[in-house]
């Protein structure tokens, strides 16, 4: 059902963002979800999730990670032949050894 399609693919677009981005918000979004374009600005992400996939050295840990846009394009007509791209813009990370343990 045509009328369903926005429904699902916003559900589906915040439960990724949800993954990612810590506190999120549907009404930060500047949406085109038809166009299969989503824009977060001034996102707080999720430490632990980028720690596991920037595969930082263990003395390494993220403490704060934000960013100034987050924009994802989503081929929704093509997604088994096109790649979702996610692009951030003004990353910023804090980096900190973990205390050693005495």
């Amino acid at each position: 059902r045509p009328s369903c399609l926005p429904a699902a693919m916003q559900r589906l677009v915040s439960r990724l963002l949800n993954t990612f981005v810590k506190d999120y918000n549907a009404n930060q979004l500047d949406v085109s979800l038809v166009k299969g374009r989503v824009v977060l600005d001034h996102a707080q992400l999720n430490e632990a999730v980028l720690q596991s996939l920037l595969q930082l050295p263990p003395n390494m840990v993220i403490t704060a990670a934000t960013c100034g846009k987050l924009e994802a394009r989503i081929p929704w007509s093509k997604l088994k032949k096109e790649a979702v791209t996610v692009t951030l813009g003004s990353l910023s990370l804090v980096l900190e050894e973990p205390e050693q343990l005495a």
